[in-house]
């Protein structure tokens, strides 16, 4: 019905003149979307299908741009839609030339009896069975979403056809795709067989617990694996599995942090196939062969729209950017997660603020859509204990009991080394450099990346030719950091001495090991996933040391989240109570606590006590501000201003391009001479731009440290880009980024 009706508006002589060009009307002047709209209120007054046609009207309203229901002025503004009379009349009367014999009538009926059967379904999603209003109201919502997702995704699509933009889908057959990968699988696991050692055998018991546990009926369930368990290989292993026996459509893989995605899409694309498989990040064209690149850009564009690949790899903020941005691009993908097998890498980087929302909408995917959800982590948060707890299967846990692979796996012993009073920075360097001497290497993770250069400078100053020291920041662009961890990598492959001092950027997905590591106090998920970048391969045969510390000049006080967790961290080091600072109930003990602690920032403040959760549900501020809103109270969604607010990191950062090495000097010379597809360089430079903040921004234009070129990118002077050691010089607005 949304398909049939959506661009009735366009059934008018006006429309008519505009399209052939002799109206003079400028594009977007006429309101076509409210014609279909008015036309099912109309059809459906007193008729007991009527949810499900104000259901249709509306995704057909929005679907060029989402709306607020109810706004800041208390308008209803569906009614205030349908209420428009400009050629309607015409509209109706030139109605036949779309709907031919299709009786809409009966159409809505069938839509009636879909929608009674899904609203059904959501007065029972709740973990007792029943929703709460806020709750009821948000998955109407997102069912909304879903239903806008369809609309615009095969509206576009249509055109692009039409246009021949694009060609027709061809058909998948996707039972044989899961049983092609699946047989790649197990001949990837059979090279595997001939191994004995004890970490290998366990390993190969976790993926054969995942793929049993495939049986299953999942909704959402947890896959808890030490790290150097085999996640990414057992969780897609259970995914094929999965995806065969229970008729799923798609597998999307997410992760938080580029590093982890790069290195897991290699794996999951060699069981896949490049045909069947899309990788959606920032930087996954950065290499295209520039004879074919405009084409395979526009390819890639076009799958990253539509996901419509069988197997597609993202990150978090492209993931919740599906669920939540306002954008259009992002909406049309949200049906994609209908039916599919849904992998979260490393769950517990849901940013805080994202928790419930994150809940909702998972409930949402898995008891309404048919989604699998797998979150995977050896540090799981207790999303099921908020507000609007995730609902959680009863027999969650994939690997049945896990506590013996945390045994088998254990490499690390976390030791608080917490001084009542802090560390100095000197102290620090002294404190690691001690360390340093009994292990032969040492990797120091601080919080802030003042913090990180200025260990840095002490350390090397103690060091001297003793070890090479190597520094990493997200000053650096992402090309200066690969080159810097691969000679990390190649220093202890030699087993030559080396300390790297870093920021928090190292500790997820980063494959590196060495002897010791020495943390500063943040969330204990943070010490646990430091632990993971030492002894990670067993290599020491012993437990290798990873240190806690509290620096008492580093400052974090504009770091909200990191410092609530360093409170919960050092308050639970402080009772005296743990002796396992790895083992999962420690960390689901952390959890809780911070949960309890951050409750109130859980559901994504904004302005005035608002929250998204709020926004995206009842509205309630809105629409009890005064008594003439007359729409349904759990219809009354402010999704445009909410699409507005979400976002999953700061925007407020400034891309820079830095002219790193030769490549970037060329690369910059070709933006700075291009008339056209500036798109495809500015793709291939994204490894030589660093994201700054406010006050760095400042400072670097206050020195005329950087330029802008005509096509809007900016170029930081190479006099202010230090190629070995710091990169950026000017250091701003303590915080770290998630890429995209």
């Amino acid at each position: 019905i949304q398909g049939l009706l959506h661009d009735a508006g366009k059934l008018t002589s006006e429309f008519n003149n505009y399209i052939r060009g002799i109206s003079g009307v400028s594009k977007g002047s006429i309101d076509h979307s409210y014609s279909g709209a008015r036309y099912l209120d109309e059809i459906s007054i007193d008729m007991p299908y009527r949810k499900a046609a104000h259901l249709a009207a509306r995704t057909i309203i929005s679907h060029h741009g989402i709306h607020d229901w109810v706004d800041d002025d208390c308008h209803d503004y569906f009614k205030e839609r349908i209420s428009k009379a400009n050629g309607y009349n015409e509209v109706k009367s030139n109605l036949h030339m779309i709907k031919g014999e299709t009786d809409i009538a009966e159409i809505l009926e069938k839509a009636g009896v879909e929608y009674k059967l899904v609203n059904e379904k959501i007065l029972r999603t709740g973990v007792s069975g029943k929703c709460s209003k806020e709750e009821y109201a948000f998955y109407l919502g997102m069912l909304e979403r879903m239903l806008q997702s369809v609309l615009i995704d095969a509206d576009r699509s249509d055109t692009a056809h039409f246009m021949n933009e694009i060609p027709v889908e061809t058909y998948i057959d996707i039972k044989a795709l899961w049983r092609n990968m699946d047989e790649r699988m197990n001949d990837k696991l059979e090279s595997f067989a001939d191994k004995t050692d004890r970490i290998s055998v366990q390993r190969k018991s976790i993926s054969d617990r995942c793929a049993a546990f495939a049986e299953n009926d999942v909704r959402v369930c947890r896959m808890i694996v030490p790290t150097g368990g085999g996640k990414t290989l057992s969780s897609l292993r259970f995914a094929i599995k999965y995806c065969l026996k229970h008729d799923m459509e798609r597998i999307i893989y997410t992760a938080p942090f580029m590093s982890i995605l790069e290195q897991n899409s290699d794996e999951i694309r060699s069981i896949a196939g490049d045909a069947f498989f899309t990788e959606h990040h920032s930087n996954a064209l950065a290499e295209l062969d520039p004879e074919i690149e405009i084409n395979e850009y526009k390819e890639y564009e076009l799958h990253t729209e539509r996901w419509d690949s069988p197997v597609i790899a993202t990150t978090m903020v492209q993931f919740l950017n599906t669920l939540f941005s306002g954008k259009s691009s992002s909406i049309r993908r949200m049906h994609r997660l209908n039916k599919a097998v849904i992998i979260i890498d490393e769950v517990q980087s849901v940013p805080i603020k994202c928790v419930n929302l994150f809940n909702l909408a998972m409930n949402f995917l898995t008891n309404i859509c048919g989604a699998a959800v797998v979150l995977c982590s050896a540090t799981q948060p207790v999303n099921e204990e908020t507000d609007h707890p995730l609902m959680v299967d009863e027999n969650s846990s994939m690997t049945g009991d896990y506590r013996k692979d945390f045994e088998i796996f254990k490499r690390t012993e976390i030791i608080p080394c917490i001084d009542p009073y802090g560390y100095t920075y000197d102290e620090a360097a002294f404190f690691c450099m001690e360390k340093f001497h009994s292990a032969g290497n040492l990797l120091a993770i601080v919080n802030t990346k003042a913090a990180a250069l200025r260990l840095y400078k002490l350390i090397s100053e103690k060091c001297g030719d003793k070890a090479e020291v190597i520094h990493l920041s997200t000053n650096m662009c992402p090309q200066h950091r690969r080159d810097k961890i691969s000679r990390i990598r190649e220093l202890l492959y030699e087993k030559k001495p080396v300390v790297c001092v870093t920021t928090q950027l190292i500790e997820a997905g980063v494959d590196i090991s060495f002897q010791c590591v020495v943390r500063s106090a943040a969330g204990l998920d943070s010490a646990a996933q430091a632990a993971g970048r030492c002894n990670r391969h067993g290599e020491a045969e012993k437990l290798c040391p990873v240190y806690i510390i509290k620096l008492k000049e580093e400052k974090i006080g504009s770091l909200k989240d990191i410092t609530a967790a360093q409170g919960i961290a050092l308050q639970m080091i402080d009772s005296g109570k743990y002796k396992d600072y790895q083992s999962a109930d420690t960390i689901s003990d952390y959890f809780r606590m911070l949960f309890r602690a951050r409750r109130k920032d859980l559901s994504y403040n904004t302005y005035d006590n608002e929250t998204l959760v709020n926004l995206l549900s009842l509205n309630k501020h809105r629409y009890e501000m005064v008594t003439k809103v007359k729409c349904n109270p759990y219809a009354a969604q402010a999704f445009k201003t909410a699409g507005s607010l979400f976002e999953v990191i700061d925007s407020n950062t400034k891309d820079i391009i830095v002219p790193y090495n030769d490549e970037a000097k060329e690369l910059i010379g070709r933006l700075e001479r291009a008339k056209t597809d500036c798109h495809l360089i500015l793709r291939k430079l994204q490894k030589y731009t660093v994201s700054v903040y406010t006050g760095t921004e400042r400072r670097l234009a206050e020195n005329h440290s950087f330029r802008l070129l005509e096509c809007g990118a900016a170029v930081l002077d190479e006099s202010c880009y230090d190629k070995e050691n710091i990169g950026v010089k000017l250091e701003g607005a303590e915080k770290e980024l998630l890429l995209f």
